[in-house]
């Protein structure tokens, strides 16, 4: 029950629904496939795990390469956490090892086709994301208060938090419940432990005013960040929290007094640095949870548009190999996702614990479900209908069916950069002819793609975007009049008359196609 409610928290996440269009970020189910495998070959599994860890690995970076670079960083982590306890395992500990680098080796034989073929592009097209585009595609700590305006529950509400590529609300009840988690998984207190003497009341008291007192120096400080601070007079005094230094630094003393007050918080912490075999798992994915917040933040950490400082995403910038290529490192918010519903499940296991009648512990293991999936409802969800079968235009039934492998280009191009969009279509009946397309859509675009709509064909059909077309090598250009007022389309139809490289073929629906003469 309380992997089913951890499972809805992971999956059915709010910040999935701003997403719908990008299939390839709804495809992370391989990565708790992944780990669970990971985590029962270092517990001292079979050659199996070993090798299901290799294929869920290999599914989740072909299926999406932005978390596959994000499980491959994590399974790193994981394994330095694990080293010191394998060389203390003896021949056990020498088993896993080589049973985890057959299984890495395995991985990287079937993935090493596809990376060389992107690092080959790359190295061509001079491909690399600039800082600044992961700078502006970077979540502000405000856009986890961000959700999508198709959540039902809280779309309207959290509107004011939203940016491009910052709708990273997780859910209240996802983020309790992970929250809970973590001192459930960590508050047991080690077995070396001396036990810790009771509290008098007069200490348990002075806690919980200190506790108070941090709250709201918390809640001072977020109302810096969200609003940038007041000044107003009390009594004749000026009084002013405009600066984020000092009020930083009072939690931060409240913060140690109440710990060193506070015997459970003293066990929380004693169970997070503690070296027992049964709270790596918490400490991994503790780690995950922290660095995955932080990375979505990416190089440089604001608040509600306000500018704390560089972050650590910088150094996986710079470092680490493949992450110049990630344009939107507010993505990581998947691996937040995950991590909480991990603490989230040990959360509902300690509730349902409590509950002895079986009917009751049944409900409200649905009761917690259900509030999850309530959060995470986004009504209604519009979709585009696409044609199929006998529906596809003529065009590409004809070119489906015309012999060899040759490049089309389909006409009107974009408009404009940001009208890039449009060729969503040629794409998409692109996989009904299996032609090769010179148009196209995606996070990035070869550089003679970019001369070629931006500048070449911006006066079309103009004698200069014409000798373009020719450049290109295609062999037939399918020109859509239906997208042209009709004094457009007749002013292009007698440019290409005009002109003896361009072969009238035919007229199918409301495209027409010229092939190209190589020879005029």
């Amino acid at each position: 029950a309380a992997a089913v409610a951890a499972g809805m928290s992971s999956g059915c996440s709010p910040w999935r629904v701003s997403h719908l269009s990008h299939l390839q970020l709804q495809s992370a189910q391989w990565i708790p496939f992944a780990l669970l495998f990971l985590h029962r070959l270092f517990a001292g599994g079979s050659w199996r795990d070993g090798l299901l860890f290799a294929l869920f690995f290999v599914l989740q970076f072909l299926a999406c390469g932005y978390y596959g670079l994000f499980l491959l960083l994590f399974v790193g982590l994981y394994l330095l956490l694990n080293l010191p306890g394998l060389f203390g395992r003896g021949k056990a500990g020498g088993r896993i090892a080589l049973r985890f680098a057959v299984a890495a080796l395995l991985a990287a034989a079937l993935l090493a086709p596809v990376a060389l073929r992107y690092a080959s592009l790359r190295s061509e097209l001079g491909f690399r994301r600039t800082l600044g585009e992961s700078i502006y595609f970077s979540a502000d700590l405000a856009s986890y208060l961000a959700a999508s305006d198709r959540v039902l529950l809280w779309g309207k509400t959290l509107a004011a938090f939203r940016k491009p590529e910052g709708d990273l609300f997780i859910g209240a009840a996802a983020v309790l419940l992970g929250l809970s988690g973590i001192l459930v998984a960590l508050r047991r207190r080690p077995a070396a432990a001396l036990p810790a003497p009771r509290a008098g009341a007069g200490r348990r008291l002075s806690a919980a005013a200190v506790g108070l007192l941090a709250a709201a120096q918390a809640v001072v400080l977020l109302a810096i960040l969200f609003t940038g601070g007041a000044s107003s007079t009390v009594l004749g005094f000026p009084v002013s929290a405009t600066s984020l230094g000092r009020p930083f630094l009072l939690l931060l003393l409240l913060l140690a007094l109440f710990f060193s007050l506070n015997g459970g918080l003293r066990r929380f912490l004693s169970g997070l640095l503690s070296g027992r075999a049964d709270f790596l798992l918490p400490r991994f994915y503790l780690l995950v949870l922290a660095l995955s917040v932080l990375f979505t933040l990416g190089p440089l950490v604001r608040c509600n548009r306000m500018e704390l400082g560089a972050g650590p995403y910088s150094l996986l910038y710079d470092h680490v190999p493949g992450f110049s290529g990630i344009r939107v490192p507010s993505r990581f918010v998947i691996t937040v996702a995950l991590a909480l519903s991990v603490f989230a499940a040990f959360s509902v296991a300690a509730l349902l614990r409590r509950v002895r009648d079986p009917s009751a512990r049944f409900f409200l293991a649905e009761a917690v479900s259900l509030a999850i999936l309530f959060e995470s409802a986004s009504i209604p969800i519009s979709m585009a209908p696409m044609p199929t079968g006998a529906a596809i235009p003529p065009v590409y039934r004809w070119l489906k069916d015309q012999p060899g492998d040759f490049a089309i280009l389909e006409i009107p191009l974009p408009a404009a950069p940001l009208k890039v969009h449009q060729a969503a279509a040629y794409m998409y009946y692109s996989t009904y002819h299996w032609k090769r397309l010179v148009n196209g859509y995606s996070g990035c675009f070869p550089p003679e793609y970019d001369r070629l709509y931006q500048r070449e064909m911006g006066d079309f059909p103009s004698p200069e975007s014409l000798t373009a077309i020719k450049r290109l090598g295609i062999k037939y250009l399918v020109f859509h009049y239906g997208e042209y007022r009709a004094k457009t389309r007749k002013y292009i139809w007698k440019a290409l008359a005009a002109d003896p490289a361009f072969v009238w073929v035919g007229e199918f629906g409301e495209a027409c196609v010229y092939e190209l003469n190589p020879g005029v």
